[in-house]
């Protein structure tokens, strides 16, 4: 069975197009980047011992 160039182009239409619309949608990030309470649950701050540098 020979693939028809028109099969591979209705799939990668299929796989590639909700890939790129995704990553096209910016508003997750500022939404995600301009929260104070969602930034400080993804970082965990260092464990401080003893005296600092410097």
């Amino acid at each position: 069975m020979k693939i028809k160039p028109f099969h591979v182009l209705v799939a990668m239409v299929a796989f590639v197009v909700p890939v790129i619309s995704s990553a096209a949608d910016t508003n997750a990030c500022v939404r995600c980047h301009t929260s104070d309470q969602t930034m400080k649950s993804l970082v965990k701050p260092p464990v401080i011992q003893g005296e600092g540098e410097g």
